[in-house]
């Protein structure tokens, strides 16, 4: 993001609906511009999650978190490793979402 002049995200931004409750953190934030930015990892999807948690309830839990999100609002940009290791694509997603 610095190299591409892309401007300063906020880091582990607190997200709260128009009332003020909170919905949940996100990785990066442009809460000026409404625009919210999450890395997606494997780790939390490997099924490796300890109890009865599965990875289904992980994603469906992400699922509905991230509803509420744009349900509050915000523009949610996702990506992983793939967009990362190639950041022309990373940039043109979050260009675009920020410019919107």
């Amino acid at each position: 993001m610095i190299e591409t002049c892309l401007p300063t995200p906020k880091l582990q931004y607190e997200a709260r609906d128009p009332r003020g409750s909170f919905i949940g953190r996100t990785d990066f934030a442009w809460p000026e511009l409404g625009v919210l930015g999450e890395f997606d990892g494997r780790v939390k999807y490997d099924g490796n999650l300890g109890g009865s948690v599965t990875p289904a309830d992980i994603i469906m839990r992400e699922k509905e978190r991230e509803a509420r999100l744009r349900d509050a609002g915000f523009t949610v940009v996702r990506w992983g490793w793939d967009a990362l290791m190639r950041p022309g694509v990373l940039e043109r997603r979050l260009r675009q979402a920020l410019s919107s």
